[in-house]
Formats: C-alpha cells, sequence, structure tokens
C-alpha cells in the first residue's frame, strides 16, 4: 500500500516537472521598476514601454509608408497597401525598435497566423549584426525588415494580422495591427 503510493505521488511529480518543461504548464512573473511619484502607489509595474520605443521606418508601400502613426508618431498600424501574387517585395525598414532601458534585451518579431505565411522571413539589423532574436544593447535601435511574397492562389481581399515585439522571453510584448490587400 504504502509503494503505490509513494508510486503515485512520484508519477504526479514527474508528470507536472514535464508539463512544465514544454509549456503545458506555467509559471507566473512580475518585474517591478520602483516607486510611482505620481500616486501613493509603493511600486508600480513594468511594461512594454519602459523598456523600447516602436516608432516608423522609411519603407513604403502603395499607400506610402508601412508605418502608419498618430500624430504623435505611436505606430497604429503596418499598412503593405496593394500587393500582387507571386511578386517578391522587400522591406528594409518596416519600423525600428529602440531599447531604452539599462540592460541588454533579447528581441524577437514574429508575424500572426493569419499573416505568417506571407512573409519569408522577418529580421531585425543593429549595424552588420542581424538575427531574430536579436539581443540590443541599451541605446541601440533595430531596423525590423521582411520579404513579402503572396502565394499562388491567395484569393484576392484584405488581409489582417499582427506582429508581435516581444522581449524577456515574452514577459514584455506588444502587438502592432499589420494589413494587406491582395490584388
Amino acid at each position: 500500500m504504502r509503494n503505490s503510493k509513494l508510486w503515485i505521488v512520484s508519477a504526479t511529480l514527474i508528470m507536472v516537472v514535464v508539463l512544465f518543461h514544454f509549456g503545458a504548464i506555467g509559471g507566473t512573473a512580475a518585474q517591478f521598476t520602483g516607486q510611482d511619484p505620481s500616486s501613493d502607489n509603493v511600486l508600480r509595474a513594468a511594461s512594454f514601454p519602459d523598456f523600447l520605443s516602436l516608432f516608423p521606418g522609411t519603407s513604403e508601400g502603395s499607400r506610402g509608408l508601412i508605418a502608419q502613426t498618430d500624430g504623435e508618431g505611436n505606430i497604429l498600424l503596418l499598412d503593405y497597401g496593394e500587393v500582387e501574387i507571386n511578386v517578391r517585395y522587400r522591406f528594409k525598414d518596416m519600423f525600428r525598435i529602440e531599447n531604452i532601458s539599462d540592460s541588454a534585451l533579447d528581441v524577437t518579431a514574429e508575424f500572426s497566423p493569419e499573416v505568417a505565411g506571407f512573409f519569408e522571413k522577418v529580421e531585425l539589423t543593429v549595424g552588420r549584426h542581424k538575427g531574430n532574436p536579436l539581443t540590443l544593447a541599451p541605446g541601440d535601435e533595430a531596423k525590423v525588415k521582411t520579404d513579402l511574397k503572396i502565394p499562388q492562389g491567395t484569393a484576392p481581399g484584405d488581409y489582417n494580422g499582427k506582429i508581435f515585439i516581444s522581449a524577456e522571453d515574452g514577459f514584455l510584448m506588444d502587438g502592432i495591427p499589420v494589413l494587406i490587400t491582395v490584388i
């Protein structure tokens, strides 16, 4: 009887470790950046804008700059405009990511499933260094570039998705809406 209970406890513990390792279950994390002087709060939780700043690049689509902004330069949408099927479009500077924190961050850019099949790759570059993910030192500014090619057989129309920018293994994440008009 005692051995069977020990076996059940051991098997349960092993299952929890395996599920945690493969991401089926996870922990929670929080990072605090200090006291908020504008309120009575003792601690203020960290957020994406405390670490990374996003701003438009120079790449253009058929409707102008890809990175559409509000009046203050905040990116609201990546609009690739009208694109043809089976034609490769290269965008070397869609938008930029700046590390405004005081520590190095591993930054990743990834398209959502709704539009991921239209992009051959997405890459971050700082000088001669490139990759995805890419480590950004404090003050580094990375250009985000990609190749877009609509596969044969894609129905014409508007396609919406997002590009997710993340750091700290997904602890810090922001999503920018993406619009592609296939003609």
